[in-house]
């Protein structure tokens, strides 16, 4: 099976594709494509009859993911991932438009492509009429994703929200940690918790506010806490509050957002 990924996260690509392997191991990741640009480039250079599905997240760098199929329907099936709210699972619902809520879980992979085997209808081109009757309504919905300006010695540096792993308070100064460095920001914790989407980020406790997709585990830590491991290295331990523990399995497990009331 041959499959493209359209995702503008590295990070969450390389996770499904991983995954896909696992799933199914004779499946060939053909390309990954991390903007709706290079999409489109890219869609109109190859004959799209040898590929079997697409996988596209909704939300890109430079605009949604239906600004690539809009004007130029694909005659290939789409799962689109996502990690919008029940506003935008109701619309593909009733669509009958396939998607899988981020972070992409296995056991939801493994379901979507035995339904994508046995229809083979996941999301095909005469479902584009439909999808473009709510599209302007899901555009309107859907804010993009906010990015902090952080400071390093006498630089100023943007930093999207999607390439933090966590925001932290370290002697009363916020930072923010990616898998490359640690920046400094201006902002407190509770601004930028409010701007962060709550499917992807979780406040776990006064101190600090993690990303979903960078969490490797949680282990029992004193005093009833979990200790979270990160797929990064940070210098500060990253613990969840005790009060916070039963929502934070529970944001997990996609049930819950990550508000914390203070």
């Amino acid at each position: 099976m041959k499959v493209v990924i359209i995702e503008d996260e590295p990070i969450g690509a390389r996770r499904l594709k991983r995954l896909l392997l696992q799933v199914s191991p004779n499946t060939e990741v053909v390309a990954t494509l991390e903007s709706v640009m290079e999409a489109k480039a890219w869609m109109e250079n190859i004959e799209l009859g040898n590929i079997d599905l697409f996988f596209s997240d909704i939300q890109l760098a430079d605009g949604l993911a239906f600004d690539i199929f809009e004007g130029s329907p694909v005659p290939v099936p789409i799962i689109f991932t996502t990690a919008y709210d029940e506003y935008a699972l109701r619309a593909f619902r009733y669509n009958g438009i396939a998607y899988l809520l981020k972070p992409v879980q296995e056991s939801e992979l493994r379901q979507a492509l035995e339904k994508f085997r046995r229809e083979r209808t996941l999301y095909t081109a005469h479902q584009m009429d439909h999808l473009l009757e709510w599209m302007d309504q899901f555009r309107q919905q859907a804010t993009p994703h906010p990015t902090f300006i952080c400071y390093r010695n006498d630089k100023i540096i943007p930093i999207a929200c999607e390439r933090v792993a966590c925001f932290f308070i370290r002697r009363g100064v916020v930072f923010a940690a990616t898998p490359t460095d640690e920046y400094m920001l201006d902002e407190s914790l509770d601004d930028i918790e409010t701007s962060l989407p709550s499917a992807l980020f979780f406040r776990i406790s006064r101190q600090c506010i993690v990303q979903r997709q960078y969490i490797v585990n949680a282990r029992a830590y004193p005093g009833n806490r979990l200790a979270v491991t990160l797929s990064i290295s940070v210098s500060d331990d990253i613990v969840v509050s005790r009060e916070r523990v039963p929502s934070f399995k529970k944001w997990l497990a996609g049930q819950d957002n990550g508000r914390l009331s203070l």
